[in-house]
Parts: structure tokens; C-alpha cells; sequence
């Protein structure tokens, strides 16, 4: 099966604890031959952003001196393992562990490239754009018509980095993490014999 839809994202890090939600879209490929354990091949974009105006005025010098915005966009892709804990045929409730790749780019308040902004961070803190990620999901599915489904997965995707906020030890939270809500429909395009 194939899923395409509209996701939530929202981010927990330096600068908040899921304060904001931003928006994006996830599809990929669902495979359903095994009753119990299959895998999902999936990708997406989206987009995260905060602010914690405390940060402009923490007491530090002048430089370096973190910022207090950030807008992430990012894309990702993963290749999870699902365990269907119910799977009655119509009805699938399961529970997935995956591995991927995040890539992805910050701004400031003004659009302009956070990453290159070297006064922002520690001395001599530099980051890459891109990071292994393991998502760890719970969702469903439910199938309305033999090649037609609808279903919502609620993922944190584990990001391993601490820089999707542009900032890590002016911080204190440790890596930066992201909560995803995708709803997708699902297409079967397998023909069965017959039809």
C-alpha cells in the first residue's frame, strides 16, 4: 500500500516543550503481506519553530549570544519495523521502531541561515545539517473499501542532534526531539486476481 498526507509537527529542545506546531506532509510505502510484523518505507517534510526571548538577555556577553528564534524546515526519510499488536483484517493497531536520515536548515527571525551565524553558539561549536534518526511510532489503520484506508500515527523521531534550535550548550535539555502527527489515506494497488 501507499499513504500520503498532511502532518503536525511540534518540538522539544532548548527553546520549549511542544509550545508551537508546524506543519508538512509525510507518504511513503506500507507493506502488509504478514499478519503480525511488516515494514513501512516512509518520507517527509516539514517545519518547527520557537522563541524564548529570555535567551537575548541571559546575562552573557555580548559575544557570542544565542538566538532567541529559530525555523527549522527539514526532510526526512526511515524504514521502520511495524508489530501489529491488533490486526483483524479491517482493523490494524500497531506499534513501529525505525531508522532514518533528517536533513535539514535553520533560520533567524530575518530568513537568514542560523547555522553560519558562528556568534551564536560557543566558541568553536560547529553542526552538521544532517543526522541519523530512530523514530518510535504508535498508530492505526482502518480500511473503508478493499484498496482505500485511512489512518494516524503519532511518532517522536529522535533526532540525535541538539541543533534543530541552533543551540546546545548555551542550553540545557539535551538532544532537541520532535512529535509528529500524520494522517494519511492509504491506496492498496494490488490487483487481486479476478477483478
Amino acid at each position: 500500500m501507499i499513504h500520503i498526507g498532511p502532518s503536525i509537527y511540534s518540538y522539544i529542545g532548548d527553546m520549549g516543550t511542544f509550545d508551537k506546531t508546524g506543519a508538512g506532509l509525510q507518504a511513503g510505502l506500507q507493506f502488509t503481506k504478514k499478519r503480525k510484523l511488516n515494514g513501512a518505507i516512509s518520507l517527509g517534510f516539514g517545519q518547527i519553530s520557537d522563541d524564548d526571548p529570555r535567551l537575548t538577555n541571559s546575562g552573557l556577553t555580548n559575544i557570542p549570544s544565542p538566538n532567541s528564534f529559530f525555523k527549522t524546515s527539514f526532510f526526512f526519510t526511515s524504514y521502520d519495523v511495524q508489530f501489529n499488536i491488533i490486526n483483524n483484517g479491517s482493523f490494524v493497531f500497531f506499534i513501529s521502531q525505525g531508522v532514518g536520515f533528517m536533513a535539514f536548515s535553520i533560520e533567524d527571525e530575518n530568513g537568514e541561515d542560523l547555522s553560519a551565524q558562528t556568534e551564536t553558539r560557543a566558541t568553536n561549536e560547529d553542526y552538521r545539517n544532517s543526522h541519523i534518526l530512530l523514530p518510535t511510532s504508535i498508530g492505526t489503520r482502518y480500511k473503508l473499501a478493499d484498496h482505500v484506508g485511512l489512518g494516524v500515527q503519532i511518532s517522536i523521531l529522535n533526532t540525535n542532534t541538539d541543533y534543530l534550535d541552533n543551540i546546545s550548550s548555551f542550553g540545557s535539555s539535551g538532544n532537541d526531539n520532535v512529535l509528529s502527527m500524520r494522517f494519511s489515506a492509504f491506496f492498496n494497488l494490488e490487483v487481486k486476481r479476478g477483478e
